[in-house]
């Protein structure tokens, strides 16, 4: 058994992020600007996997605007009947399509994309994802 983890502190008063990946899928920040950048795993395994392994902490930085999105892997492995993987890039051309929502929308959004994908078929895997908004305090 091994478990995946993603952890992150934010400095909510700069957008400085501190974080460090066990072998979860990357997140990602949907730039105010409108670009899309995936936080990499650089070589994060999972949690549980080896004894003793160490993980880097690794750096990015959060603008007033932009938004911060996790998942888990039953989003990017959901399965259509013919079963074709939702995979990496349907899920980023959906966050390119489904940016300007709400925050409160994007979660049931993302799980209603998936489920049509799947089309009546089998669901996998747990399917959760999380969105969060960068404003500056004030």
């Amino acid at each position: 058994m091994f478990v995946t983890l993603f952890y992150s502190v934010i400095d909510t008063r700069d957008g400085s992020m501190v974080y460090a990946n066990a072998g979860h899928n990357p997140p990602y920040i949907l730039r105010a600007n409108g670009s899309l950048e995936e936080l990499g795993t650089f070589g994060g395994m999972a949690l549980a996997i080896i004894e003793g392994n160490n993980y880097k902490d690794q750096t990015a930085k959060l603008e007033p605007g932009d938004r911060f999105f996790m998942y888990t892997d039953g989003v990017t492995e959901a399965f259509d009947p013919q079963e074709v993987m939702f995979g990496v890039p349907r899920l980023e051309a959906m966050l390119q399509r489904i940016r300007t929502l709400s925050i409160d929308e994007v979660p049931s959004q993302v799980i209603r994309d998936v489920n049509d994908f799947e089309a009546g078929g089998p669901q996998t895997d747990d399917i959760t994802c999380l969105i969060a908004a960068y404003r500056l305090a004030g």
